[in-house]
């Protein structure tokens, strides 16, 4: 499976940047290396993981709840119209996927490929985090990827448990297209 992924061309002449996206770099899932530096204990609650474990996904918070990422990863798992996911891997820039930020790599969440072929990018921010900076660009920086995807890629910021069911609107919006 490849996903275009955007690339940062800085101008210093304007001191403008703009983005690319397709064509200078391509990422594929390899089959046979997923380095997840820890194994999520409950990889065998999902059906569609990409990999036959889940890597880096907490199960408990210190209260002892379930963790909105993973009940995030629960309901990606649980639709229809996805093919596979993936438990996207944070610092893996071989192994993940990732978009150019000011600064760094942003490497959301999960990774879908839908049964039509297209792709779905999640990134969950829990609701104390979804309003800084940090959040602000990543969501900017998806959204340009998506529509410079020509209708194949989408991207969506989910920010808190209320904001699931923008899966499902994207899933929706991938279909029609």
């Amino acid at each position: 499976m490849s996903l275009s992924n955007g690339s940062v061309i800085s101008l210093a002449q304007h001191n403008t940047v703009k983005v690319r996206v397709g064509g200078g770099y391509n990422f594929v899932y390899d089959p046979n290396a997923y380095p997840a530096r820890w194994v999520c204990k409950r990889s065998g609650d999902f059906l569609k993981h990409y990999y036959e474990k889940v890597g880096e996904l907490e199960i408990q918070t210190e209260k002892g709840n379930t963790p909105e990422e993973f009940l995030c990863a629960q309901y990606l798992d649980e639709q229809p119209e996805i093919e596979w996911w993936v438990r996207n891997l944070d610092r893996q820039p071989v192994h993940s996927f990732w978009l150019q930020t000011s600064t760094d790599r942003f490497y959301p969440d999960f990774v879908a490929k839908l049964k039509n072929g297209k792709i779905l990018v999640v990134e969950y921010k829990g609701e104390d985090r979804s309003t800084n900076d940090d959040t602000y660009e990543k969501e900017r920086l998806g959204k340009l990827w998506e529509e410079r995807s020509s209708g194949q890629c989408f991207f969506e910021m989910v920010k808190g448990p209320g904001e699931k069911t923008k899966i499902r609107d994207a899933i929706r919006k991938a279909a029609e297209g």
